[in-house]
């Protein structure tokens, strides 16, 4: 039988605070040169979550780098979105994950944690960052009736999209950050591996854009005006206009005009 996932819990709180209307371009109003300029090197792109919030852009991503590569049995038509808040039984404290996925796998479920990296260096604390991250995942599972019946633990990927253009030269493995006089302990370490991938590095491998993860790609790290112009142009055709990914890379393009004053 399938475990099942943990519960998806809406934080309390006041309503967030209403700010005043101000007009925006249409998302089909071109961006200009300078937009474009600005766009294509922007260190930090906020538009992440929404992009790996669509099920179609997160269905692309898996078959890409986990399809053949780790399994090949994950039933991704199924795929749904997991919760993001963990609530602490015992201080009520209240922690979030960036962004996890899950779909079943065999005779149980297979979870995918996003962490996204958009800083414009390298943080070499990434594998104690995205640790802390499964392990409130794993914390949840295991309050799960089912997961307790079985007292087995699904499988949980961890993945840092990293977003940032320097190459990535940190460390991928827990045991990698040790002492040498650290070392000495590794049957006891945490043996903790995510699977890294570099969104600019992939960016730039691509020739075409043909499908809507890789006109995003190419749209989010265009190096010129007629790759922008044609990956957008292929974004407006393949993605409906009230997909999750299509409003996140038009805020983006906004925000960008925006603050060029386009």
């Amino acid at each position: 039988m399938a475990a099942a996932g943990p519960q998806d819990r809406s934080p309390a709180g006041e309503p967030p605070e209403r700010e005043a209307p101000r007009d925006k371009p249409s998302d089909e109003a071109p961006p200009s040169d300078e937009v474009r300029r600005k766009a294509i090197h922007q260190p930090i792109d906020k538009s992440a979550k929404g992009f790996y919030g669509d099920k179609g852009m997160v269905d692309e991503f898996l078959r890409k780098h986990v399809f053949g590569r780790i399994v090949a049995d994950v039933e991704l038509a199924k795929l749904q979105k997991g919760p993001t808040e963990y609530v602490d039984s015992k201080s009520r404290t209240v922690r979030h994950a960036d962004m996890v996925w899950k779909a079943p796998f065999r005779d149980s479920w297979l979870y995918v944690v996003f962490l996204f990296e958009a800083q414009s260096t390298v943080d070499w604390r990434m594998p104690v960052r995205i640790l802390l991250e499964t392990a409130l995942v794993y914390a949840e599972l295991a309050k799960d009736p089912e997961v307790r019946k079985r007292r087995k633990l699904p499988p949980v990927l961890p993945i840092v999209v990293y977003l940032g253009a320097k190459p990535w030269d940190a460390p991928t493995r827990l045991k990698e950050m040790l002492t040498d006089e650290a070392k000495a302990f590794l049957p006891f370490a945490l043996g903790h591996e995510f699977l890294l991938v570099s969104e600019a590095e992939e960016a730039k491998g691509l020739t075409r854009a043909d499908t809507p993860r890789t006109a995003g790609l190419r749209l989010r790290y265009a190096r010129d005006r007629a790759e922008f112009d044609e990956a957008l142009a292929t974004l407006r055709e393949l993605l409906p206009e009230d997909s999750p990914a299509r409003r996140a890379l038009v805020e983006w393009v906004r925000s960008s005009m925006i603050e060029e004053g386009a």
